[in-house]
C-alpha cells in the first residue's frame, strides 16, 4: 500500500500493483488497486482496474476505469 499526507503521481510508464491512499491521486500509468483520496484523477493516458472512494473522480477522455466508485464520507464509505 502506499500511503501519502498529500499528492501521489503514477507516471505515464508507472505500473501500480496495490492500494493507495492519498489527498490527491493523479494516474497517468497503469494501477491495479484500491484508492482512497480527496480527489483522484485518471488522465487521457491513465488506466485504473479497482475501486474509487472519493469526494472528486475525473476521467478523461481516453483515460480507461474498469471498476466502480464510492463517495468518501458517504454512509457506509470513508
Amino acid at each position: 500500500m502506499i500511503v501519502s499526507d498529500h499528492e501521489v503521481i503514477v507516471g505515464s510508464n508507472g505500473h501500480i500493483l496495490g492500494d493507495i491512499q492519498a489527498m490527491r491521486v493523479v494516474i497517468h500509468g497503469h494501477v491495479e488497486g484500491n484508492i482512497d483520496a480527496d480527489r483522484v484523477y485518471i488522465e487521457n493516458d491513465g488506466y485504473l482496474l479497482g475501486t474509487v472512494i472519493a469526494n472528486q473522480l475525473v476521467v478523461d477522455s481516453g483515460a480507461v476505469f474498469d471498476g466502480e466508485s464510492h463517495i468518501k464520507n458517504a454512509k457506509g464509505h470513508g
